[in-house]
């Protein structure tokens, strides 16, 4: 496995940064059960949809980005949570990634449940 300069996985992780907020309104994620597509393939299983503010991460530090605020992420299916999905506010693709990546009070979702979770985190690792 390849590692990296401190400075370059900081580069990399504002990169996405940049991506999710590269429209004019706010990017959004989505949690999804069972396995992803091939990279930008079409959804299925959508369990969640939320919205990111604006910026959508803090800076990176300590090879790592922590989610600002999250609103509006209501769970619409009932499910267990494998993956997510990073999009900018006009639904581009930017990042697929596993749910272990999420700090989440727990993968299993009911319909009409709120707060699953507290923040998204991605580290230099799952780069």
């Amino acid at each position: 496995m390849p590692s990296f300069n401190t400075n370059l996985i900081h580069q990399r992780l504002q990169q996405i940064a940049d991506s999710v907020d590269a429209a004019a309104t706010p990017g959004r994620f989505y949690l999804l059960d069972g396995t992803p597509p091939p990279k930008g393939g079409a959804l299925t299983n959508i369990l969640v949809t939320g919205t990111f503010s604006d910026p959508s991460f803090q800076t990176p530090a300590s090879e790592m980005m922590i989610s600002n605020a999250i609103t509006g992420a209501n769970v619409a299916m009932t499910g267990t949570i494998t993956w997510y999905r990073l999009v900018d506010g006009d639904d581009n693709f930017v990042a697929d990634g596993l749910a272990s990546e999420l700090i989440l009070s727990s993968t299993n979702v009911t319909a009409g449940q709120s707060s699953v979770f507290n923040n998204i985190v991605i580290t230099g690792g799952n780069l």
